[in-house]
């Protein structure tokens, strides 16, 4: 319905444009830009995407972009990451612990590499991490962005202290409990001494590689029919040759208040 010909110019891919628009952002922001004038990205964006520019079959005048948007923040995350965690926990159990990642944002959300992390040293309790403040901050100069800890006792949100501290200080905050990934932040930088703390949803990274024996795996050509029916193990007082009371076969519940009945009578 419209002639979107976005790439009609100097900007010749998707990245290119949201690299071109977030600097001419920043332009209107900050009221410079650090190579072209605004007035000059301006022009360029114009020139650019003018023919994005139309009118809809008699309707009005619109403006279409290539930009992906978000209402809600996306953190994917590896399935490797549930893994680690869950090891850890279970070595370190009633202990909160903490963990390190490298991430970056893409056009889909901020993805986490679950193969780049890292253990900083910490001093935990069931309710508290304190890290070497030393340490933390030559991770994070080293690229280490987003922040993974627990809550051992059941407690599936960030706590204030959480908030106020390590979820302003990282690209990306996930909070584990229990054998799930419950709760996250991203925080987003602005201006300088100003940034947008936001929720973020998890979501879990695809397979990646060929699954081994997929192949073996084959539809039977025979149309099966399934009754579903409620069934109750009757146990026998007898105890066999290794300890363990015998059973005779499941008799259906049924059956059984057919006997009570006929019992009654």
């Amino acid at each position: 319905m419209y002639d979107q010909k976005v790439n009609a110019g100097g900007l010749q891919n998707p990245d290119e444009v949201d690299d071109f628009l977030y600097a001419l952002n920043e332009a209107a922001v900050l009221g410079d830009a650090k190579d072209e004038s605004l007035e000059g990205l301006q022009g360029k964006w114009y020139g650019c995407v003018g023919a994005s520019v139309g009118v809809a079959s008699g309707g009005p005048e619109v403006f279409t972009s290539p930009i992906n948007v978000m209402d809600m923040p996306t953190i994917r995350v590896p399935p490797s990451v549930l893994s680690l965690c869950n090891a850890i926990q279970e070595q370190r159990k009633n202990l909160e612990f903490s963990i390190l990642l490298k991430g970056n944002w893409t056009r889909d959300g901020f993805v986490v590499n679950g193969d780049d992390y890292i253990i900083p040293v910490q001093t935990v309790t069931v309710a508290s991490v304190d890290y070497d403040a030393d340490e933390i901050g030559r991770l994070m100069s080293e690229g280490y962005n987003c922040v993974l800890h627990s809550h051992p006792m059941n407690m599936k949100t960030f706590s204030g202290s959480d908030e106020d501290t390590i979820n302003v200080n990282f690209d990306a905050s996930i909070l584990y409990c229990r054998g799930d990934l419950c709760d996250a932040r991203v925080c987003i930088s602005v201006v300088p001494r100003l940034k947008l703390r936001l929720p973020a949803v998890v979501e879990w990274l695809p397979m990646t590689g060929a699954i081994q024996g997929l192949d073996k795996i084959t539809e039977s050509s025979v149309s099966t029919k399934y009754t579903r029916r409620s069934y109750k193990w009757r146990y026998d007082d007898d105890v066999d040759e290794f300890g363990y009371r015998t059973y005779n076969w499941p008799i259906r519940k049924t059956d059984k208040n057919k006997r009570r009945k006929e019992t009654k009578r």
